[in-house]
Formats: C-alpha cells, structure tokens, sequence
C-alpha cells in the first residue's frame, strides 16, 4: 500500500506539471502586441484603460483633442491616432504630457474637408501591452479662421498669377482657405505635397486677397477671431467723446461702446447696462477673458476687457473714451458681474 501511494503520489505531480505549463502556453499569447487595435484580448485590454477623448477645438481643416486620463498610463506608452480606420500619426507619452493637445491637420497628406465627420480612434501601447481602442465621432467647422500678421504682403490673382497687391496694415483675424500656387482650393484634395501655398482671405477689409502660408499665418479659434474682431473695434474708439446715450463711433456713452463693438460680429447685446449684465455667460474678474465685459457701479457703469490687463470704456465727458488698466475699475465702484457674451 505504501508502495502504490508513493508511485500515484508521483504521478499526481507529473499531471499537475502538465497542467501549468500547458495553462502558460494558453495565455501567452496575449502579451503580444496586436497588429490590428481592434483584435486585443481580455488579459492584453486589461493592462491598461481605453483612452478617454474629449474634443478641444474643430476647425474646418484641422481637429484638437486631448486625453482626459492620460496620468493613468506608463510614461513609455506610445498613443496611435486613426481618422476613419487609416492611421495617421502617433504620439509619445512626453509629447503629450508637455501640451495634452493631439493635432490632426491638412499636412500635405492628410486632408479634411469642414462640415464634415469623421471617426477620430485612439489607442496606447506600452512595451508588450496594447489598450482597447476607443473612438469618438467629431464634425469639422465650417470654416478656419486665421491670424495674419501686419505689413504682410497681399496678392491678388488673375489669369492663374500671384501679383503683389500692397500689404497688411494691422493684425487681422479672417476666415479663410488654403489654395495651391495656381489659386486652387487644396482642402479635401489627397495630394503627397502642395509647396507655395497660399491663403485666400474670405472676409474683412482684405477679402479677396492672398497670403503666403510661409508668412508666418496662424489658425485659430472661431471665438477668438471673432473676439478679436470685438476688441480691435473698441480700441480704434480709444481718445472717442463720450456722449451720453450715443451710439456712434468714437461718440457714444458706456455700452453704447460695447453695443458697437459686439455688433460688429453680429451679435446684438442692447444699450443697457441691466440687460448687458444678464446676456452670456457669468464669468469673474480672477477668470476674465478679453471680450469679456464688467459690469460695476451699481450696475450704472459697463466696461470691456481688451486683454493684458486693459479695459477701455467711456468713462464720462471729461475723460471720455481711454483705454487703462484693469484695477482701475475700482473708481467706477464695485463689480457687479463679468459677462462672457461668446
């Protein structure tokens, strides 16, 4: 009896042994990383978590996201970017700690089309471990809005020619659209490379005219250009009369200012400071954004932050339209709310 319980005893072991290797060799597998994102097994997903996107900023030719739970991965993770099934670019972790902002743009192989959805996927690898994938359907804007600089040389095109055309006399914010060398529209066209492009301003007091990109021009936000469009209207009133009740350039009372100004971008906020106080979005002086507007005195008193710590409002018929630092705003009495009006 000792004899057959020692010889099973040994048997049992040489089965158990079996067992795990054969129970190793099952899972294996799953360490590797999958070629295609969407073929990960359950123990490779559990690894690590999908990417959780959040969109930031959609132009008609380009798409801004970020990461929300980007800390929750290794800092040696490598995030691969897809439009639509086909992969794009991909990022690094250090990249994306630095400025979380994942950037798809027209790149000269790359090309979006505004109004236009797309299905933006995302996936993480860290040494042998793959993440899920995770997808989020974004619509590109109707339009890109760009920053040019001022003495910028302008051209106008005819017969299929850039001539020049004089230049840019101050900072404008436009909407506009990228054009090959003949004048051509290059947005939503798959070519390898489009070199000496130019852009076509659609809007403003150079509409119609062109733009070398090499020119240093930037595209930015719908809001912002908009909102830039609001301040520089209220600086040009800067050394204005003050009038009260007026409503004219350079000639008006407090939010007759800012009335004029946002109207310049089709927004009608009435000439009332108890009407202007309830437009918008409430916002704070320790949150204030240019274009915002601050309402004080009792709600007697409306003034527009221009930015870098600066208002400009008409003040009254001695001081009449300035241009001063925020903290000023003291003297026209407490603050009674900030409205963010876009």
């Amino acid at each position: 009896m000792i004899f057959i319980t020692i010889k099973l005893k040994k048997i049992l072991a040489v089965m158990c042994t079996a067992v795990t290797v054969m129970s190793c060799a099952v899972f294996a597998p799953a360490d590797v990383i999958p070629a295609n994102p969407n073929s990960i097994t359950v123990s490779a997903a559990s690894a690590m978590t999908a990417p959780k996107l959040t969109a930031a900023n959609m132009y008609s030719n380009k798409i801004e996201m970020k990461i929300s739970n980007l800390s929750s991965y290794p800092t040696n993770s490598t995030f691969y970017i897809l439009v639509n099934g086909n992969k794009v670019k991909s990022y690094k972790y250090k990249t994306l700690k630095n400025k979380n902002l994942i950037s798809i743009f027209d790149d000269g192989k790359n090309y979006l089309k505004g109004s236009t959805s797309y299905n933006v996927s995302v996936y993480a690898v860290s040494g042998k471990k793959t993440s899920p994938t995770s997808s989020m359907k974004v619509k590109t804007g109707s339009f890109t809005y760009y920053k040019i600089n001022s003495k910028v040389q302008l051209y106008t095109l005819s017969n299929g020619k850039f001539k020049t055309a004089g230049k840019t006399s101050k900072v404008t914010y436009a909407k506009g659209v990228l054009c090959d060398n003949k004048g051509k529209t290059i947005t939503g066209r798959a070519v390898t490379s489009c070199k000496d492009e130019y852009l076509k301003i659609n809007e403003g007091d150079y509409k119609g005219k062109y733009v070398k990109t090499s020119a240093g021009i930037q595209r930015v936000t719908e809001r912002t250009a908009k909102v830039q469009k609001v301040v520089q209207y209220a600086i040009g009133m800067n050394g204005g009369r003050y009038v009260y009740g007026g409503a004219s350039y350079r000639a008006c009372d407090c939010t007759g200012l800012t009335m004029l100004a946002y109207r310049q971008i089709g927004v009608n906020i009435t000439h009332s400071t108890r009407t202007q106080a309830k437009m918008g979005k409430a916002s704070s002086m320790k949150n204030i954004k240019a274009g915002d507007i601050i309402i004080c005195n009792n709600y007697g008193h409306a003034a527009l932050y221009i930015g870098d710590g600066k208002i400009i409002h008409a003040m009254n018929s001695y001081y009449g339209i300035r241009i001063q630092d925020v903290s000023k705003i003291s003297y026209c009495g407490r603050v009674n709310t900030v409205r963010t009006i876009i």
